[in-house]
């Protein structure tokens, strides 16, 4: 099991809009070309400098993890999860190279993981968790930023998950479809043991 007991690499400048590629860790590569939502259920709260800075950590922090893998990490991308339904998440993992750029009905089969970040309520996070479930999004990973914990959603079924976990620092996460990656929860938080 690769485990990540070393600062995550933080060369890269990552921002809001941008996708990187892990297997060549080489910066930007493009957008996904996907239509916007006609109308989403609830407004995203406003992105506070604590929100920016997790993002940041944790996106970092997936494309060290995941450099040996054919894996994407997405930054605020417009996702399609299915017919007529797409989404913005805070960080998104997508299975194979050209999965970030896909605007086939396919691009819903790459996602193996969905992050989003709470610097408030969890309300709208909650509210997305049963669209990501409903487009079997395996893994949805919510990080809150009041508590200090993240709060992991597994294996979806109907608008649900059939597995939940709440960890915090010290403990770790492994994603559910990259086994061999883990992370300390730490790291998220910008926390060092």
């Amino acid at each position: 099991m690769d485990k990540l007991d070393q600062t995550p690499d933080t060369r890269g400048d990552l921002s809001s809009g941008q996708v990187q590629d892990v297997a060549s860790h080489e910066g930007p590569t493009g957008r996904a070309r996907v239509n916007q939502p006609d109308a989403a259920p609830r407004a995203r709260p406003p992105i506070r400098p604590d929100h920016e800075l997790v993002v940041q950590n944790l996106s970092t922090s997936l494309i060290s993890a995941l450099r040996e893998a054919d894996r994407r990490v997405l930054i605020r991308q417009p996702l399609k999860l299915r017919a007529g339904d797409t989404a913005r998440p805070d960080v998104c993992v997508l299975r194979g190279a050209k999965a970030a750029n896909s605007k086939a009905r396919r691009q819903h089969d790459a996602i193996e993981l969905i992050v989003e970040v709470s610097s408030g309520a969890l309300q709208y996070e909650f509210d997305q968790l049963a669209r990501y479930a409903l487009a079997a999004v395996p893994e949805v990973w919510i990080v809150d930023l009041q508590r200090h914990r993240l709060l992991v959603h597994q294996i979806p079924s109907g608008n649900s998950y059939a597995k939940r976990q709440l960890l915090v620092a010290p403990e770790r996460i492994t994603l559910l479809r990259v086994p061999n990656v883990e992370l300390k929860v730490a790291w998220i938080f910008a926390e060092r043991e």
